[in-house]
Order: structure tokens, then sequence, then C-alpha cells
């Protein structure tokens, strides 16, 4: 078992490395192989989903972002990412909705709830999609 989580572990750093380096296609196969695993560390997705943003491939971001927010319900992290991957798939509406529910937590974390309030305004004459 610890040589798993070591090996988890290096799976998730070069991942991470990967992603900061650019090298969207490194970071998937090393966070998906972390995922693969039979303990596998979820902020992979994370990770992956941001990977995958960069390459432009926004449904399989919103579908890790879809999975980290079924174990963390209103992660406001997750939902501004989701509703960034949204708008990229021109889905306004349902960008709108992660947007508003991260605008509304201003007290969690004021930061992302002020971007996401940005968003919406810019959205304000935009008809939801």
């Amino acid at each position: 078992m610890k040589k798993m989580i070591s090996l988890l572990m290096a799976l998730l750093l070069l991942g991470a490395t990967a992603l900061a380096e650019g090298d969207a296609d490194g970071c998937i196969d090393y966070t998906t192989r972390c995922l693969e695993s039979p303990v596998p560390d979820q902020s992979a997705r994370l990770y992956r989903a941001s990977a995958y943003m960069d390459k432009g491939e926004y449904e399989k971001a919103v579908e890790d972002m879809d999975a980290l927010l079924a174990l963390a319900p209103g992660n406001v992290q997750y939902l501004y990412y989701r509703a960034v991957a949204w708008l990229n798939l021109g889905e306004l509406g349902q960008a709108r909705a992660d947007l508003q529910q991260c605008a509304a937590a201003a007290d969690t974390d004021p930061e992302l709830a002020a971007a996401a309030e940005e968003i919406l305004a810019q959205l304000g004459a935009v008809k939801a999609g």
C-alpha cells in the first residue's frame, strides 16, 4: 500500500509539473494513470480538467468538473472552472447557473465571486444558450 501511495503521489506531481510546463498531453497521461489506480487521488481530476481546457477539449473538462462536484457539491473553484468550460462550449445558460452560484459564495472565495460577477455582468446583454 505504501508503494502504491508513493506511485500515486509521483504521478500527481508529474501531472502537475507537466501542466505547469505547458505539456497538456503529459499532464493528461499522468493524471489519468493516477485516476485509474485502485486508490485514486481526485485532485488529479482538477489538473486533468485544466489540461483539457488548455487543449480546447471543454467537454472532457466539464466531465471532470462534474465528477469533482459530485464529491464536493457547491465547491466554488470547481463551479468556476466548469463555468469557463461551459462558456467556451457556448453553453451560456449552464455557465450562468454556475457563475451565479460562485457569485453567491462571496464569503467563501471573494476573488472568484468577484470574477464570476464580472463575467455575469458581461453576459448580461447576451441571451442564455
